[in-house]
């Protein structure tokens, strides 16, 4: 990849040009993607920045979208070689700094946010078993594009920045790669607080905030959102409501396509009073001033931005250990938060949600830590450490 190179001395006042590659930039596509559009959005304001993508819902005015015209979804690895080729003829001139947050071939800066395919592969695997699974990758054309791709954005690390959404995430990497300690950075997701911070939304608020919602019927509502359902836990989830008293429902935001086959297992399970499904929301800030509990039940993250968002809106919160969620090591469990010895254990979850309930005292100790805990993590203060990794990069 090559870049336009400055003087020391230009560095510091210079507005950097910047090509942020993300193929959903929209904050309701996932984790990864809410990142890419913050870090950008805040980027944006000092910086041009432009987007290469293959769907958007950008409203920021400062930021410059550019959408591949083969909207291709299937087969995924076929996909990510167009749309790396894409981005590699559309930025590979004229950019300051190439950052990508997908599986790639370019790119001077590499945000990892998932484990790597490479780590879930071979991991643990000795003697006949990775034997096997030598002979699996070598007959698939589509494990050997992801692997060669994967393997081709920390090539020559020292050359580019490399940067891992979460400690856990950093170790990983350089464990998989045989990368030097130094080869990769943190920089973890972060927050937009609120404009006006109350630890206990009034009566009367949230009231207002349930009615609008369609939120009625229960005296507690726990919320859990996420993009993938399974993935995020929700089976455990339904099931520890089935052993939850009555007055306790339950609000799940994320993919609107699948709510069928979910509403079905909530049918099921006699829960269709007590589920509701609100799809995608776009006014996230009325949802966590509705509910009064926050479930990350997840089965695999690196560092949830939706945990931070339910802390800096005070709810207490219950989530996945390591190494289901790669951020619960920066929890203190019943300081800050809830954490789960095993999200698959649904009686355990149903009974650390009931204790919350049922401890007025815990309940307020976890919001009043975890409002804490948040304060370190604003994207005001992160960016200033992004920004610093691309100017050492140009240095």
């Amino acid at each position: 990849m090559r870049t336009n190179t400055f003087r020391m001395a230009q560095l510091p006042d210079k507005k950097l040009r910047i090509a942020v590659l993300s193929r959903h930039f929209s904050r309701h596509r996932g984790g990864a993607e809410n990142y890419a559009v913050s870090l950008a959005e805040q980027l944006a304001d000092d910086h041009e920045v432009h987007v290469y993508c293959q769907s958007h819902s950008n409203l920021h005015p400062g930021i410059r979208t550019h959408r591949m015209d083969m909207d291709m979804q299937r087969p995924r690895w076929l996909t990510m070689l167009f749309y790396s080729a894409w981005t590699y003829w559309h930025t590979r001139h004229g950019f300051d700094i190439v950052h990508s947050h997908e599986n790639v071939f370019h790119g001077n800066v590499q945000t990892f946010h998932v484990k790597p395919v490479t780590y879930n592969l071979f991991h643990k695997k000795q003697g006949f078993a990775w034997l096997l699974v030598c002979l699996r990758v070598l007959t698939s054309l589509r494990l050997l594009a992801w692997l060669a791709v994967e393997r081709a954005r920390v090539r020559h690390a020292s050359h580019r920045s490399l940067i891992a959404a979460s400690d856990l995430l950093k170790d990983l990497y350089i464990d998989c790669f045989r990368l030097p300690e130094s080869a990769v950075s943190v920089l973890t997701p972060g927050v937009r607080m609120p404009e006006a911070i109350s630890l206990q939304a009034s009566g009367l608020a949230k009231q207002t905030a349930r009615e609008h919602l369609g939120l009625t019927g229960a005296e507690h509502w726990l919320l859990m959102v996420g993009h993938n359902y399974a993935k995020k836990g929700l089976t455990a989830l339904l099931q520890a409501m089935v052993l939850l008293p009555q007055g306790m429902s339950l609000a799940v935001v994320g993919d609107t396509s699948q709510i069928p086959e979910w509403q079905s297992k909530v049918n099921q399970l006699g829960l269709q009073y007590r589920v509701v499904f609100l799809g995608q929301q776009t006014q996230m800030d009325q949802v966590y001033q509705a509910c009064d509990l926050f479930v990350h039940a997840t089965l695999e993250d690196v560092f949830p931005i939706v945990v931070l968002e339910a802390m800096a809106h005070g709810l207490p919160v219950v989530v996945s250990p390591a190494p289901f969620c790669l951020s619960s090591n920066l929890f203190t469990h019943d300081v800050n938060a809830v954490v789960l010895q095993d999200p698959h254990d649904a009686p355990a979850l149903a009974h650390e949600i009931l204790r919350v309930r049922n401890t007025p005292d815990l309940a307020t100790q976890l919001v009043s830590d975890a409002h804490a805990f948040v304060q370190h993590y604003s994207w005001d203060s992160l960016v200033k450490s992004q920004t610093s990794m691309y100017r050492k990069l140009l240095g």
